[in-house]
């Protein structure tokens, strides 16, 4: 039986969730930013030929964990 072999990449940015949308970036961070940030990362993993991407992102609203569609859209 062969050895699998994968790469783990962990690509964060603090306080910058990982979304296209302005809407979803809290009005303390540095919006445009965050964006700008966020677009060049989906352009890496194109590049990457990722064959899994995982994140972590929810909102906690209304007391509950959700995930926001802009998120999931990313």
């Amino acid at each position: 039986m062969g050895a699998n072999r994968f790469r783990i990449v962990n690509i964060a940015k603090s306080s910058c969730p990982f979304t296209l949308s302005l809407d979803e970036i809290a009005s303390d961070s540095e919006g445009d930013a965050c964006l700008d940030w966020n677009r060049d990362v989906v352009t890496d993993l194109k590049t990457m030929s990722a064959d899994l991407v995982v994140t972590t992102a929810t909102r906690n609203f209304e007391g509950a964990e959700t995930v926001p569609d802009a998120y999931q859209q990313v």
